[in-house]
């Protein structure tokens, strides 16, 4: 190719040493050489780019030989580089940021989210001056958005078709720090509790942002937008704690939350259908630990859900425990993945279920068992949860 270009260049400058009219037309045909080469070389190298994109997006969801197996890979959440935030492990000890996350869904984390995040914006704020009270922010990250119609029973709220919801916009880095401590709604007419709702269209902007980023030089990493917004001075200094509910599904938002957070719980349904979720997801989260994509996450632990208010959860706690060691000594979770105490179990009652869409259920007003089990719940739930996140 070299040897091509450097003949026509010598006979282009031969043919403009000719004469006048020579020089005129070889002038010509220089510039249009020059231009060409010029161009031919940045579309060489827009195609190797290219190319170069497309096998790095082949090998982050390629499948892989285990013991001669050819089985799925880890996943491309983990496909390197990964770029960590400046300080990234100074900002998330500094964090109070909690995600509620299972892949497994109908397993209570939404009412789990609503209901801790009153509890604890009481708490966290009991006995402080007016001036010195800050609140807990509810994020919620699922498509469906069922926190925001528990939180938000007023539907007017829902965005018009022309924009897209605050999460969506939040995930998709198009809300900085100071417009989040603005662009959020009081939950439930609870002025220490804010959320920020979600819509359908969230579940578009995951898919758009996780195929920007594979098919891009991946300079920006999709993965920490949300922590460079949450992780902001700005927002720890706004509000007291941050609770996130998560989609129940490995998405790019689950993924900004994970790691984005300071802090895991796991709920769960105290069932044998529900263990392996349970342990398969406590894998997943070590994986993206051991590869420095969230490596500073803490556990809370695994909380029980929607179980039978009368039931003895020990052999429900012993074989689940059982299993998550298990997988610890095989070097699948951390070994801190402990199934809370059942006393922090939340029950199965038919006034929680009907809440749904007409507000947050704590505080339950009433004497009756139902009301004092479901604030005391809630209550053991929220202590655990303040004694470890240090609120």
């Amino acid at each position: 190719m070299s040897g091509i270009s450097s003949g026509l260049l010598d006979f282009i400058i031969h043919f403009i040493s000719q004469n006048v009219i020579g020089s005129a037309i070889g002038g010509v045909l220089l510039v249009l050489f020059l231009a060409f080469r010029s161009w031919g070389i940045r579309k060489l190298k827009s195609l190797c780019s290219y190319f170069f994109i497309l096998r790095n997006a082949r090998k982050a969801v390629a499948q892989k030989y285990i013991n001669g197996t050819l089985r799925e890979g880890d996943g491309l959440w983990i496909a390197e580089p990964i770029h960590q935030p400046e300080s990234y492990e100074t900002k998330i000890a500094a964090a109070k940021i909690l995600s509620i996350a299972n892949l497994k869904g109908g397993v209570g984390k939404t009412t789990i989210t609503s209901n801790l995040g009153a509890c604890l914006s009481k708490k966290i704020n009991e006995g402080l001056p007016i001036d010195e009270r800050k609140p807990v922010l509810l994020i919620d990250l699922d498509f469906q958005g069922t926190l925001s119609g528990m939180a938000i029973p007023n539907t007017e709220i829902w965005p018009p078709r022309s924009n897209d919801s605050h999460s969506t916009r939040l995930i998709s880095n198009k809300i900085n720090a100071d417009n989040l401590v603005d662009l959020n709604y009081v939950a439930d007419d609870r002025e220490l509790l804010k959320i920020i709702p979600s819509y359908y269209e969230l579940a578009q902007a995951e898919n758009r942002l996780m195929v920007e980023w594979l098919l891009s030089n991946r300079n920006f990493d999709v993965r920490y937008s949300l922590a460079n917004i949450l992780h902001h001075p700005q927002i720890r200094k706004r509000f007291s704690l941050i609770i996130i509910d998560c989609p129940p599904r490995l998405t790019t938002a689950t993924i900004q939350a994970l790691c984005a957070s300071s802090h895991l719980l796991i709920p769960t349904i105290m069932d044998k259908a529900s263990y392996e979720a349970v342990n398969s997801f406590s894998r997943q989260v070590e994986t993206f630990k051991k590869k420095q994509l969230c490596p500073h996450i803490q556990h809370i632990g695994v909380v029980g859900s929607i179980t039978n208010p009368n039931g003895n959860f020990a052999e429900n706690i012993f074989e689940l425990q059982d299993l998550l060691n298990a997988s610890w000594q095989n070097g699948g979770v951390d070994g801190q993945v402990q199934i809370l105490d059942s006393n922090t179990f939340i029950p199965k009652y038919k006034r929680i279920a009907d809440n749904f869409g007409r507000g947050i259920i704590y505080p339950t007003v009433g004497n009756d068992l139902p009301s004092q089990t479901i604030n005391e719940r809630f209550e053991n739930l929220s202590n655990i949860v303040k004694n470890k996140m240090q609120l």
